[in-house]
């Protein structure tokens, strides 16, 4: 053997002595532990929003999906408050071991810290995004025993109302709240805006006539609307929704700004250890594969995102997301008080 043949070997082993230990110190360290033997214990999945709306079903689908592939049953905790944002913040504040995850939605993660002053925070930052899902539909509904049959019509019926009339949505700073508020200033309406704690509350509250419209998920209205106590007026899709082929698009009823794709994303907090994050990555890249999923998600009326999506265009949506609303409240010029 020669004397350079030597001097690699020796080399190699040298290297191989000093990757060992660098993997063992690893190994030792505490968030490297963690990652080895997550999880211990039951996953928290936090959902902003009340039992009943659309984030909710949304939610319990995917717990049904994600505990087998991560070998810990998944349980949903329901936590409103604060236009969906008080979740983010406390699960951004609470221990990054990945046994609690979050579920974000274009309304509490960028619509309501956009319009909130000061902002609670920063919408890019305060969680690592794990995957964005799916796509959900708004519609405008109105109470069945209304006159309106079309948005023109419900409009000519906002104008011909003696006092402001009042609308609700599933929490200040949402999209269902956003969508009415700027529809009325730029018709220069007389409305009144009325928050709930989510969208269950707000479509009851509805059909009892309290309020005069609701723009939410067609998930959360589907049964009431179905039972002919609401009538949906447009829908906010770029298409009109299969199940409902005469509803027209927003864009259809003269009202473009109002369209909308609701995205669905799950969160952990930030420090979370990376082979964590890249677990729960993979195990939702299998869920957006399976088509019983797939099934499930458009029986509520939701659309799937599509699989393979990466951490990188996870966290490029969110970007691009902010940057639409910030346009959007911009150009309606609408503030909250």
């Amino acid at each position: 053997m020669s004397a350079t043949t030597n001097g690699k070997t020796s080399i190699n082993r040298r290297r191989a002595l000093q990757l060992g230990a660098a993997a063992a110190a690893f190994a030792g360290h505490p968030s490297a532990i963690l990652a080895q033997t997550f999880p211990v214990r039951p996953i928290r999945l936090v959902v902003p929003f009340p039992a009943g709306g659309s984030s909710d079903i949304v939610g319990r689908i995917v717990a049904s999906y994600l505990a087998p592939l991560i070998g810990q049953s998944v349980f949903v905790e329901n936590r409103a408050g604060a236009g969906g944002t008080l979740a983010l913040t406390q699960v951004a504040a609470s221990e990054a071991d990945g046994h609690t995850l979050v579920q974000g939605a274009v309304g509490n993660m960028v619509f309501a810290p956009a319009l909130m002053k000061p902002a609670p925070f920063d919408a890019e930052s305060i969680l690592m995004p794990v995957a964005i899902i799916a796509n959900d539909a708004n519609g405008v509904f109105v109470n069945a025993a209304n006159p309106a049959k079309t948005l023109g019509e419900f409009e000519a019926w906002v104008r011909a109302s003696p006092n402001p009339v009042p609308y609700g949505s599933a929490g200040t700073g949402t999209p269902a709240h956003i969508g009415l508020a700027s529809f009325a200033k730029s018709r220069s309406l007389q409305m009144t805006h009325v928050p709930y704690r989510g969208a269950a509350p707000a479509v009851i509250d509805l059909a009892s006539n309290n309020i005069a419209a609701v723009f939410t998920s067609i998930t959360a209205a589907r049964g009431l609307l179905d039972a002919g106590n609401l009538r949906m007026l447009a829908v906010s899709s770029r298409s009109r929704v299969p199940e409902y082929p005469n509803v027209p698009t927003v864009r259809e009823a003269g009202a473009p700004d109002m369209e909308l794709a609701v995205w669905y994303g799950y969160f952990l907090a930030n420090s979370t250890p990376v082979p964590i994050v890249e677990r729960y990555h993979a195990a939702f890249g299998a869920i957006m594969r399976d088509a019983a999923f797939i099934a499930d998600l458009r029986k509520q009326l939701i659309e799937p995102l599509p699989a393979g999506q990466s951490l990188a265009e996870a966290k490029r949506m969110l970007s691009e997301s902010v940057v639409d609303v910030r346009r959007r409240i911009d150009a309606t010029g609408v503030m909250l008080d």
